[in-house]
């Protein structure tokens, strides 16, 4: 076996020998215990605390409570049953992950996209076959039936991989490399699981705060209801949840990761208009605004927010969501099966002139793969050149295209979504339909609802669920790993993706691509993956998306940068409040 390259490196940058590939979370997780005060790795602090990763801000003090907010509510509260960001969001606060992802002070620390413990006090492999992760003995859940406070243990990792595994699930597809009945439970401490072949990037899977939330057993044996009740182990215990008000957390005084959390409660408040959600921000109502859900902050906004916030931190980082046009790739008789007419669309946008109408020009261009994971990312400057034309703007030659491909006759519909990614998206919406019309396009724009129509209790739009003649102007879910995005989204039978796409040779590519253990043979794997896809034009993308920007009250200490559904442990659990 030959070197593995950085990928295999531990969290605290041991070179790993050719022979037994760990990840030395249990020495980590020590170190950081002690940071925090701790006499042991057992009740300290997990990896990534307080201690990890922070500004010089003083000593934490414990109280208080973080006020955040979201645009929209939870269409459920069950994480491994929707693929929505607002659903999503709330299990950070309240489930444990066998891994976390290591953040900072800095967007750059995250998006190093470096593993540290949470449930696992280490994982190792031989072969990135076989797997076998052991548990921290101090963990247990809310001591409420029908689970009672029992320990987090090997059958509850074994059951909630089952669970993200069954058919109800949005994300099954993206966890085909698991065999439910080949994870094992040597002991109550022990977990092993034989995947189906090997996979390099499996400790994303294990930190993935889309699927690798730790439910207990109880969950998969349906003795409570998920979608109504969260019962988890991490820093937060659900509290209360009203619907257009707030989902309300309270702190966790079990947690194994003492002194975390240290705020009191948390409250996630509803506030769908983003004018409205930094007006309360500068009214010092909200501790902290641009993440956990709420609307984007633009460089339109920062003048206005620094002026009238002047004491206010504000943080920036890569763009971490982007948006694509998908459309009808699963209906064989959709006019999108033709190449030519995807390129037609592609080349009627002018995306520069989108980009400074929606984010004042301080965007970038993203394909596939957001830019905040890093190397992973298609970049627009390492497009081919033959593959660069289709993603400029060039209305008589998408005309041309729009003839050779025979549809030039077809009416079509833009969908877009309110309610979902606030006004600079729907403005690119409106903008790009009438560029389209500008081509010889004949477009009209629907409006849809995000959760009575984009999700649709798991069987709208957002499943795939539109005619073969409609575009869908949407954004991508937070995911973990580049092979996330494309395997969720793209891969023949992605339960989880909108277009229902079904290539044999993006399939045999993403298929070697998971496969190569070598960290620079897999980046350039997968960029070629990107380039492809790029040529192919299987989403139309290439739209400039801002970059993203956080902004905290100054009682904010110690607030670190996350990305997506694990803010719970990797921000509000970490950060206190100065009184």
């Amino acid at each position: 076996m030959t070197d593995r390259g950085n990928y295999w490196l531990s969290p605290n940058r041991l070179r790993l020998t050719r022979r037994r590939l760990v990840v030395a979370a249990g020495a980590a997780a020590a170190a950081l215990a002690a940071a925090c005060g701790s006499k042991s790795g057992q009740g300290g602090a997990p990896a990534g605390s307080a201690a990890q990763g922070q500004p010089s801000a003083g000593t934490p003090q414990q109280g208080g409570t973080l006020a955040v907010t979201q645009t929209t509510n939870p269409p459920t509260l069950d994480a491994q049953r929707t693929t929505s960001f607002y659903g999503l969001l709330q299990s950070g606060a309240v489930y444990s992950r066998l891994l976390q992802w290591n953040s900072g002070p800095s967007a750059d620390v995250i998006e190093n996209h470096d593993v540290l413990p949470d449930l696992a006090t280490s994982f190792e492999s031989s072969d990135a076959i076989t797997w076998t992760v052991k548990l921290r003995p101090d963990a247990k859940y809310q001591n409420i039936p029908p689970v009672n406070g029992h320990a987090v243990e090997a059958e509850d990792v074994k059951q909630a991989f089952a669970r993200a595994l069954a058919t109800e699930s949005p994300f099954r597809a993206s966890l085909d490399m698991l065999d439910p009945t080949q994870i094992t439970t040597p002991d109550k401490a022990t977990v092993v699981f034989k995947l189906k072949y090997a996979y390099a990037p499996f400790q994303a899977i294990l930190a993935s705060a889309n699927y690798g939330w730790i439910y207990p057993r109880e969950a998969a044996a349906g003795a409570y209801d998920p979608a109504k009740m969260m019962i988890g182990s991490g820093p937060f215990l659900f509290d209360k949840y009203t619907p257009d008000v707030a989902v309300e957390y309270k702190r966790n005084p079990d947690y194994y990761g003492k002194p975390l959390p240290y705020v009191n409660a948390l409250k996630w408040t509803i506030i769908p208009d983003p004018a409205q959600q930094r007006a309360q921000f500068t009214g010092g109502n909200l501790d902290v605004a641009g993440s956990g859900g709420s609307t984007a902050i633009t460089s339109f906004d920062l003048e206005s927010l620094k002026r009238d916030n002047p004491k206010a931190e504000i943080k920036k980082g890569d763009p971490q969501a982007g948006q694509l046009l998908f459309v009808n790739l699963g209906d064989p008789s959709s006019p999108f099966q033709d190449v030519r007419l995807r390129r037609a669309f592609s080349m009627g946008i002018d995306r520069a002139t989108i980009s400074k109408g929606g984010d004042n020009g301080d965007a970038v261009p993203q394909w596939y793969v957001p830019l905040a994971l890093g190397k992973w990312a298609l970049h627009q400057d390492q497009l081919p050149a033959d593959t660069a034309q289709w993603y400029k703007n060039d209305p008589a030659n998408a005309k041309k295209l729009l003839q050779a491909s025979g549809h030039e006759n077809d009416q079509f519909k833009l969908i877009f979504v309110t309610g979902y990614l606030g006004p600079a998206y729907e403005q690119a919406a409106q903008t790009t339909a009438n560029m389209l019309q500008q081509a010889g396009l004949k477009v009209s724009l629907v409006q849809v609802d995000y959760t009575k129509d984009f999700i649709g209790g798991g069987k709208g739009i957002r499943y795939g669920n539109f005619d073969k003649n409609s575009i869908v102007f949407a954004g991508l879910t937070n995911l973990s790993d580049v092979d996330d995005y494309l395997s969720a989204y793209w891969r023949t039978g992605a339960t989880s993706g909108l277009s229902k796409l079904s290539d044999p040779k993006l399939d045999d590519q993403i298929s070697k691509a998971r496969t190569v253990v070598n960290a620079d043979e897999r980046v350039k794997a997968y960029q070629e993956i990107q380039k492809y896809m790029a040529d192919q034009a299987f989403g139309i993308c290439g739209f400039a998306v801002s970059n993203s920007y956080r902004i905290s009250q100054p009682r904010v200490q110690g607030y670190n940068y996350d990305l997506g559904y694990g803010s719970g442990l990797e921000s509000w659990a970490k950060l206190w409040l100065k009184s």
